[in-house]
């Protein structure tokens, strides 16, 4: 699955027009229009919340990493009764043309979102070209893939258990990454305090408001700045303005993050997130193991091209599952498919190479 990515382009681009309110040396006397920041209300993650969340959240990764151990036990002992080595070369350049296929992603997204800005402003047009980015990155995935058992056959004729190892590598590429990107996602939903060891800062009038109420610098006694020092205000007050700043990113994260999966992210249990990524690894093994039989059986990349396209075909159903359907049919839905899918794929993949004889 594709995860969203949360640029940080908005936010330099508000911090410019936002920095540099107060150059510094300017007289502490100068009185500063409001700033009113705008935010819809919505809950505020307490730091306790938040480590609670966070806490739960280790189910994730956890769970992950007792998915791979089993499918290496049972790779080690019991497809080989434990005479064969974990094939390195098959993972290391699984994990190589994972990481090579997925880095192609955002700038293959950046030229679409390019696009869709010189068409009119329509749901129809977002969602063709959305599909249309999501149908192309899965064919460069599908290709890197076919070209990592390419390398594989090359370097040695492989078996089976060389080419399981392969799906084994691509998945721990993408599972790895994925829960990486997890933790990205559920940082948005830490609502950074002001800096405590501040004193000056924190007795300010300001402080203690949330992000979205109004921040002025007049103070309730003359109008002035609290600060005596013309400079220290200036970066003080950046420094809050810094603060707001973060917040307002973090919200726009979360709301991207809300329209991609339908649900706020840390209201999904993470025994489904887990769910996803059992799907990847099940998936990448089946997937691998349909792709590689004819062109491992007869040697022959012509051969070849309709079973990959077969692959590609499964794959973009689950891609634009996750991109399109997601929101509307729900994160519990999508994943549950995928899992079915992946079971399938498996299976086949299996059969394919006489295992299920």
């Amino acid at each position: 699955m594709d995860q969203p990515s949360t640029s940080a382009a908005g936010r330099a681009e508000a911090h410019k027009s936002l920095t540099g309110i107060l150059r510094p040396g300017e007289s502490h006397a100068r009185r500063l229009a409001p700033l009113t920041i705008p935010i819809p209300e919505e809950p505020v993650q307490t730091p306790a919340a938040f480590h609670r969340l966070v806490r739960n959240f280790t189910l994730v990764p956890a769970l992950s990493i007792l998915e791979f151990v089993i499918a290496a036990v049972a790779l080690l002992s019991i497809l080989h009764r434990g005479t064969h080595q974990p094939d390195l070369l098959a993972i290391l350049v699984a994990i190589a043309f994972w990481s090579f296929s997925h880095h192609l992603g955002p700038p293959l997204f950046r030229i679409f979102d390019g696009l869709s800005a010189a068409f009119p402003s329509s749901g129809w047009s977002e969602t063709v070209l959305e599909a249309l980015s999501t149908l192309i990155h899965v064919a460069i995935k599908e290709f890197a893939r076919f070209t990592a058992v390419f390398i594989v056959y090359k370097a040695g004729h492989p078996d089976l258990i060389d080419l399981l190892w392969l799906g084994f590598g691509w998945a721990l590429g993408d599972v790895t990454c994925g829960i990486y990107q997890n933790y990205l996602n559920l940082y948005q939903y830490h609502e950074g305090p002001l800096p405590n060891d501040d004193p000056v800062l924190s007795a300010a009038p300001w402080s203690g408001y949330r992000a979205g109420e109004i921040i002025t610098s007049a103070s309730t006694d003359g109008g002035n700045l609290p600060f005596s020092n013309g400079a220290a205000a200036a970066e003080r007050y950046e420094a809050l303005l810094d603060v707001e700043l973060g917040r307002l990113a973090s919200l726009k994260a979360r709301l991207e993050l809300e329209d991609i999966y339908g649900i706020p992210f840390a209201d999904i249990p993470p025994i489904i997130i887990s769910v996803q990524w059992l799907d990847a690894l099940l998936l990448s093994l089946g997937l691998t193991l349909i792709m590689s039989h004819p062109f491992v059986n007869h040697g022959s990349i012509r051969s070849t091209i309709p079973v990959v396209a077969v692959t590609w075909a499964i794959h973009s159903c689950l891609a634009l599952g996750y991109a399109l359907a997601m929101p509307k049919i729900g994160v519990h839905a999508v994943n549950y498919f995928g899992l079915m899918v992946s079971i399938g794929c498996l299976v086949a993949g299996l059969a394919q190479w006489g295992v299920l004889e």
